[in-house]
C-alpha cells in the first residue's frame, strides 16, 4: 500500500477510536493509552498525527460533524420544496445520530467540556444548521427576526442533548415531526407547520 493510503486508514481509526472511547469514558478520563490500544496503532504513530489527546478530540468531532452535515444537506437538496427539504434533513439528522451513539455523544457531552475550545467548536456547529433554514424566509414574504434562525437551531440541539444525555438516541427519529414544526412555524405559520409536521408523523 502506498504510505498516504497506510497514513489514512491510521488516522481514521484513531478517530474512531476516540468517539468510542469518549462515549464510554469520557474526555477527561480518556488517555491516549486506551486511543491506540482501542485503534491499534503505536504510541508513535499516535504522536505522528495528533500532539495529544484534545487535539485527536477536536479532530474526531470534526470528522463527525462533516460526515452527519454531509448526509443532511444530500437528503435537503435531494427535494425542492423547502418544508419538504427541512424534513428530509431533519430525518438525515436525526438518524444519523441515532445510529451511532459514540458520534452523538462526543458531540453534544463531551466537545463543551474540552475547555474554551471545545465550547467554541460547538458553538459553531450548533449555528451551522441556520443555513437550511435561510430559505424560509423567501418564502415568508416578510422579514423574519434575526434571532429567530439562531431559537430554532438552539431548539434542535436541546431536543436531541435531552436523548443523548440520557442515553436514548433510539429516540431521536421520532423527534422530526415536532422539529419540523419548530423550523416551519415561525417562517410559514401554525397551519402549514401542523399539515408537515402531522405528513412527518404518518411517515414514522
Amino acid at each position: 500500500m502506498e504510505r498516504s493510503f497506510v497514513i489514512s486508514n491510521q488516522r481514521d481509526r484513531v478517530l474512531a477510536a476516540v468517539a468510542d472511547v469518549v462515549a464510554v469514558k469520557g474526555f477527561s478520563a480518556m488517555t491516549v493509552e486506551d486511543v491506540i490500544s482501542l485503534s491499534g496503532v503505536s504510541r508513535r504513530t499516535f504522536y505522528d498525527l495528533f500532539t495529544d489527546k484534545r487535539e485527536a478530540l477536536f479532530a474526531a468531532y470534526e470528522a463527525a460533524t462533516e460526515q452527519t452535515m454531509t448526509a443532511v444537506a444530500e437528503a435537503f437538496v435531494s427535494s425542492t420544496y423547502w418544508p419538504h427539504q427541512v424534513r428530509l434533513g431533519l430525518k438525515a439528522f436525526f438518524g444519523f445520530l441515532s445510529n451511532d451513539f459514540a458520534i452523538a455523544r462526543m458531540g453534544f457531552m463531551e466537545i463543551p467540556l474540552a475547555g474554551p475550545e471545545g465550547e467554541e467548536r460547538h458553538l459553531q456547529r450548533r449555528t451551522g444548521f441556520e443555513v437550511f433554514l435561510a430559505p424560509g424566509e423567501a418564502m415568508a414574504g416578510r422579514p423574519i427576526p434575526p434571532m429567530v434562525p439562531k431559537t430554532v437551531g438552539g431548539g434542535i440541539f436541546e431536543l436531541a442533548y435531552a436523548r443523548v444525555v440520557r442515553n436514548r438516541v433510539e429516540e431521536l427519529p421520532g423527534l422530526v415531526p415536532a422539529a419540523l414544526y419548530h423550523c416551519l412555524a415561525p417562517y410559514l405559520g401554525v397551519e402549514v407547520a401542523v399539515r408537515e409536521a402531522s405528513f412527518a408523523e404518518r411517515e414514522l
